[in-house]
């Protein structure tokens, strides 16, 4: 179980988390939502695997 969760939840969850929210700096506020279609296919990807 250990090993599932740290070679494949963990980074498909992170994968997940990066995707969401937003950076806040003194030069301004970065959106971390994917802006590609290939971007929004690897959260896809992350989120079926999670899912299965």
């Amino acid at each position: 179980m250990q090993d599932l969760m740290a070679w494949v939840l963990d980074p498909a969850a992170g994968v997940i988390w990066r995707s969401a929210g937003t950076i806040t700096t003194m030069d301004g506020t970065e959106d971390l939502a994917p802006t590609t279609a290939e971007g929004w296919d690897r959260v896809r990807h992350a989120a079926s695997v999670i899912s299965e």
